[in-house]
C-alpha cells in the first residue's frame, strides 16, 4: 500500500524474536492512522474544491448586476463594495493559493500544513476579517431588497440565492477549525505512528484558524460605533483585537463604560452611549506609552491619558503582551516598566532596509516594519497615510461637540508641531 502522508514513521522489528502478531498488528495500525487522516483531508480538498466553485458561480451571478445599463432598484446603485464586500479578494485567495497548495502537496501534508500556517502569517487571511466586518451592513442591504433578489435568484436560476452565497465565507472560516481539530485528534490518537514535526505543524495551523476566526467575531463590534465606516478603515489598517474596560478618561476628567480597538497602527477607544459607542480618541502607534499597574495599565501620549481597569490579572497580561508585541522590536521581560518607541527610530530603520519604494507608506513619521518580501508587495497599494485617514474621518465624527472641537484643535496644534518639532518622539 503506497503511502499517503510521507511523515507516517514505522517501528521496524530490528530484534529477531519480535512475532509476526507484533508486526501485523503494527501494520495493520499504520494503515488504519493513514486511513483516519486522508479521510479527513480528502473531505477538506473536496469541500474546498466546492468552495472555490461556489465562489465563482456567486461572483459571476451577482457582479454583473451592478453594471451601468443594469436596471437596479435605487437603493442598490454603487453599493457593489457594500453587498459583495471582498469576496472577489477571498476568491482569489483560495482558487490562486489554498487551493494549488492543497492539490500539489496532497501526497505531502507536513508540507501543506507548514506553507498554510505561512500564508496565515503573512496575512493574506486577513481578508475574512474586513469581510466579517462588513457582512452586517451587507445583509441589511439584502433585507431591504429581499423581494428584487428573489425574483432574481429565479431570473437567474440560482438554486441557493444571494443570500446563501453572502454567508459561505463566514461558514467556510469556521469550518477549517473543526476540520483540523478532527485530525488533531486522528493524530494523537495514534502519535506513535505520527511525526512530532506533522502533529505541531496540525496544532499550529488551527491555533492560527482560531485565532483569525476570533478576530473575525470581535470585528463586527465596529458596527457599533457611530458613524464608523469599518469597511474604510480595514481596508487600510489590519485589526487586532477588542476589550472592554471601566476607563478614566484624564481629558474628559471623568471615568466611563470604554471599548479599545487596536490596529496595527493605532488605537481607538469609545465610550458607550446607549447600545452605541461614540469615538472618544485614539492613539497613534508607536508614538504612545504603555505602563501596567497592579490592576490596571494606562495608555498616553502628549493629548491623551487613559487608565483601564482590567477585572482579572489574565487581562491585564493578555493586553500587556499584545501592546509589547506592538510597541517593541524585541520582547520585553520587565512587566511594569514603561514601553517607548520613537516614530524617527522607527522612519530610519525602515528607510535604511527597503529604501526609496516604501516612502508611500509613512504617515506622520511611523512605519510599519514588514521583514518578509511578499509582504510589503501585497501591501503596497495601501499606506498608513491612508489608513490614518480613513480612522481620523471616522473619529472626528463627534468634533460637533463643545468639547469634541477642542480636542480637534488640540490635535491639529498637534500635529503642527510633530512635523516641526524634531524632539517630539523623545519625550517620557
Amino acid at each position: 500500500m503506497q503511502r499517503s502522508f510521507s511523515t507516517l514513521t514505522t517501528h521496524s522489528t530490528s530484534s529477531s524474536s519480535s512475532s509476526s502478531s507484533s508486526r501485523s498488528i503494527s501494520s495493520c495500525g499504520i494503515r488504519y492512522a493513514e486511513q483516519l487522516g486522508r479521510y479527513v483531508f480528502d473531505e477538506l480538498l473536496s469541500t474546498e474544491q466546492q468552495y472555490c466553485e461556489d465562489l465563482a458561480n456567486g461572483i459571476g451571478r451577482y457582479t454583473p448586476i451592478f453594471q451601468p445599463e443594469s436596471e437596479l432598484p435605487e437603493g442598490l446603485r454603487g453599493q457593489q463594495h457594500v453587498l459583495l464586500s471582498n469576496v472577489t479578494q477571498i476568491a482569489a485567495l483560495h482558487r490562486h493559493k489554498l487551493l494549488p497548495l492543497m492539490l500539489q502537496h496532497r501526497q505531502e501534508l507536513d508540507v501543506l500544513l507548514e506553507r498554510w500556517l505561512t500564508l496565515i502569517e503573512r496575512g493574506h487571511f486577513n481578508c475574512y476579517v474586513l469581510y466579517t466586518a462588513s457582512q452586517r451592513e451587507s445583509l441589511r442591504l439584502y433585507d431591504t431588497h429581499e423581494l428584487y433578489f428573489k425574483r432574481l435568484q429565479i431570473t437567474l436560476g440560482d438554486p441557493l440565492g444571494i443570500r446563501s452565497f453572502l454567508l459561505k465565507p463566514v461558514q467556510r472560516i469556521t469550518k477549517y477549525p473543526l476540520l483540523l481539530d478532527r485530525l488533531i485528534t486522528t493524530f494523537f490518537a495514534h502519535r506513535h505512528l505520527i511525526s512530532k514535526r506533522m502533529f505541531e505543524l496540525t496544532c499550529r495551523l488551527e491555533k492560527r484558524l482560531r485565532e483569525l476566526l476570533e478576530r473575525a467575531n470581535q470585528v463586527d463590534q465596529l458596527n457599533d460605533i457611530k458613524h464608523f465606516n469599518a469597511f474604510n478603515v480595514l481596508s487600510e489598517a489590519n485589526f487586532i483585537m477588542v476589550g472592554e474596560f471601566q476607563m478614566h478618561d484624564a481629558l474628559l476628567r471623568r471615568t466611563y463604560q470604554s471599548k479599545l480597538f487596536v490596529f496595527n497602527i493605532c488605537i481607538v477607544y469609545t465610550e458607550r452611549k446607549g447600545r452605541k459607542h461614540l469615538v472618544r480618541g485614539k492613539f497613534v502607534l508607536p508614538d504612545v506609552c504603555f505602563v501596567a499597574k497592579a490592576k490596571s495599565f494606562v495608555l498616553c501620549d502628549k493629548l491623551h491619558e487613559c487608565e483601564f481597569i482590567c477585572q482579572q490579572s489574565a487581562t491585564l497580561d493578555k493586553w500587556e503582551t499584545i501592546m509589547h508585541k506592538l510597541l517593541s522590536d524585541e520582547p520585553t521581560t520587565t512587566t511594569t516598566t514603561t514601553t517607548t518607541k520613537t516614530c524617527d527610530d522607527s522612519c530610519d530603520k525602515r528607510q535604511s532596509k527597503e529604501g526609496k519604494e516604501t516612502q508611500t507608506k509613512v504617515a506622520n513619521g511611523i512605519v510599519k516594519k514588514e521583514e518578509d518580501e511578499e509582504i510589503i508587495e501585497s501591501t503596497k497599494r495601501f499606506s498608513d497615510q491612508g489608513a490614518m485617514a480613513a480612522i481620523d474621518e471616522a473619529t472626528a465624527v463627534d468634533g460637533t461637540s463643545t468639547m469634541g472641537r477642542k480636542a480637534l484643535e488640540i490635535a491639529r496644534k498637534w500635529r503642527t508641531h510633530r512635523s516641526s518639532d524634531s524632539t517630539h518622539s523623545t519625550w517620557y
